[in-house]
């Protein structure tokens, strides 16, 4: 996932490096970076700010599933990039393919999977931004498709759908879709 170019964070961030000091990637610097990293900073502040994680998830809704879901396999990509082109999903975004009125279930289901997978790395990336979209993929899927295609219950993903809505960094294309989708949700 190819990131802005940042500036140099500021003292209140935390100790992130962004994207521009780290060659695209964002990164953890320093030791209290490093310690709220890893869950043993004192204090209470976040890792991101609201402003970094809606950069962060915007850079992912962005981003080529074909690249991102192939998981470097050229057999899985050149199959994204067949699916991708029958469902008419030029831009090949995950943001296009939460908004397609009949978006393929396979995308749905490599996304899903992507998603879980980045929800629990251990990683930089935040599992905020991975849980959001996780459930935004969900969501589009049971109503869009009205296929199930995780084992988590109606509830459970109305349950994390709300939690979605309340993140302050949430842009207003995605906070629609979780409006919409949790109108329709059965």
């Amino acid at each position: 996932m190819k990131l802005p170019s940042w500036k140099r964070s500021s003292p209140e961030s935390n100790g992130v490096l962004l994207a521009s000091e780290t060659g695209g990637r964002a990164a953890v610097a320093g030791p209290q970076g490093m310690a709220r990293m890893f869950g043993l900073a004192h204090d209470s502040a976040p890792l991101w700010r609201d402003e970094e994680l809606a950069d962060l998830a915007r850079c992912q809704l962005d981003a080529k599933l074909q690249t991102e879901l192939s998981q470097n396999d050229p057999i899985l990509a050149l199959h994204v990039a067949a699916h991708l082109r029958a469902a008419g999903l030029e831009s090949g975004s995950l943001r296009d393919l939460l908004r397609h009125p009949q978006p393929p279930q396979e995308l749905l289901e490599l996304a899903k999977s992507f998603l879980k997978r980045l929800r629990y790395s251990e990683g930089a990336f935040s599992a905020q931004i991975a849980s959001v979209l996780y459930h935004a993929v969900l969501l589009v899927a049971r109503v869009q498709r009205q296929e199930r295609i995780s084992t988590l219950s109606d509830a459970s993903l109305r349950e994390g759908c709300r939690w979605s809505l309340q993140q302050p960094w949430l842009e207003p294309a995605l906070r629609q879709v979780f409006e919409a989708g949790l109108a329709q949700l059965p």
